[in-house]
């Protein structure tokens, strides 16, 4: 059966409904896993760095969600001091969610935070789970064929952390990661106040210093390449669409999840519906912007990498 990419699109749609802004970045980043995860050998050896809740890991190992689910179904609101308000896991959620389930697995995912793995099992997505501080020195007990991460922007030094996960990199085996770089600063409309005005700190939310790790793609490929043969690479989140991703809906996210889920069942799923209709055909149009690779305003990078021996 042929890959149906519109299908794969609605998804993102109606998971990220009450924030469109992240709609193309996950689908863009999702289909290069999957495309990635069908280049590499089908019995290798998987392990995913930073999976956290696992809904994009699932959807880009073949699973589908029945149009109901959400990522807001999950979310209660109940800790208001926390800014990651998807760190939570619904314990009452029902089987039902999972329309098919995903046809591949990882053998391992690591996480730092509980609940977002509690999911992350809970739709099985992979063989064995562990809770790790990725800050901290990476030990693992055997060497992976595939290794994946699109998290490591968080961490305080990224390229200790790659040349820490090359040591479990089979010496054959491929790398799939995700970076965040300098366009994402060029293309802020956020960055563009004065960080000390109040607007600045409405608008950011603390978003801009949890990101530890923002690039310079020259260098950094300068140091990838002592290490990896770099087999592609690929920008995705334009100028136009990171503009859109930089505000968003994000500064009301919490009063649209509020009112969104006192509805009765039926009645969300039926405003969900029209909503995510009349977005879907602004959403796929400007997702071919994203596709062009001449466009080189992309705020994030990925890296199809080869081990390279030294």
């Amino acid at each position: 059966m042929s890959f149906d990419k519109n299908k794969f699109l609605r998804q993102h749609i109606y998971l990220n409904w009450l924030r469109p802004e992240n709609i193309l970045y996950e689908f863009h980043s999702n289909l290069i896993l999957l495309e990635t995860l069908k280049k590499i050998p089908k019995k290798s050896s998987k392990i995913n760095l930073g999976v956290g809740n696992g809904i994009n890991s699932f959807l880009a190992q073949g699973g589908e969600f029945n149009q109901e689910f959400d990522w807001y179904v999950n979310n209660h609101l109940r800790n208001k001091k926390s800014k990651d308000i998807y760190n939570q896991f619904n314990s009452g959620l029902s089987k039902k969610i999972v329309k098919k389930k995903n046809t591949i697995k990882f053998d391992t995912v690591i996480d730092n935070k509980k609940n977002l793995l509690k999911l992350s099992k809970f739709l099985g997505i992979s063989n064995e789970y562990f809770q790790k501080d990725l800050n901290k020195k990476i030990i693992l007990n055997k060497k992976y064929n595939f290794i994946y991460s699109n998290m490591l922007y968080w961490l305080d030094d990224i390229n200790l952390k790659i040349k820490e996960i090359k040591k479990f990199l089979e010496k054959d085996g491929y790398f799939l990661l995700g970076i965040l770089n300098k366009n994402i600063l060029k293309n802020s409309i956020v960055n563009e106040f004065n960080k000390k005005s109040k607007i600045y700190n409405y608008l950011n939310n603390g978003r801009y210093e949890c990101y530890k790790q923002i690039l310079d793609e020259e260098a950094f490929e300068k140091q990838l390449e002592k290490e990896f043969v770099v087999i592609e690479k690929r920008q995705i989140l334009k100028k136009f669409t990171n503009k859109c991703w930089d505000i968003g809906l994000r500064p009301f996210s919490v009063e649209l999840i509020k009112m969104a889920n006192h509805l009765n069942k039926n009645k969300r799923f039926e405003i969900k519906k029209n909503w995510c209709e009349k977005l879907y055909p602004v959403i796929n149009e400007l997702s071919y912007q994203e596709l062009d690779q001449k466009n080189s305003t992309g705020a994030v990078t990925f890296y199809f990498l080869k081990n390279k021996e030294n």
